[in-house]
């Protein structure tokens, strides 16, 4: 059902697929990861079609979610873009390329 990559900007540890019917998992995992796969299908969507062009209708259909999912965690779907950019903020945090870890890239050379 859902289509994302594994290479995708928010790491979801169920790779894209609850089990299906009961299940032990915690609300809030069932969550993070409909979360994730919203995220990541709309970064996908946004670089492939357009911001413009992308409707949430496509978000939810490419991370396998419902509509009503889709805005029980997000008011639109520029809501998505603020956490994408929220998201690769914190992986270049992460992995220390961000401006403030690298004098290099603070201060310009002559």
């Amino acid at each position: 059902m859902a289509n994302i990559q594994h290479d995708a900007l928010i790491p979801d540890r169920f790779d894209g697929h609850l089990p299906r019917h009961r299940h032990n998992l915690s609300r809030a995992e069932v969550k993070s990861s409909q979360s994730a796969r919203i995220v990541n299908a709309a970064i996908q969507l946004f670089g492939d079609n357009g911001f413009a062009a992308t409707t949430v209708m496509d978000i939810v259909k490419k991370a396998g979610v419902s509509r009503k999912t889709f805005y029980e965690m997000f008011d639109s779907k520029e809501a998505v873009i603020l956490a994408a950019y929220g998201a690769f903020d914190g992986f270049l945090r992460d992995s220390g390329l961000t401006a403030d870890n690298r004098a290099d890239l603070a201060t310009p050379t002559e």
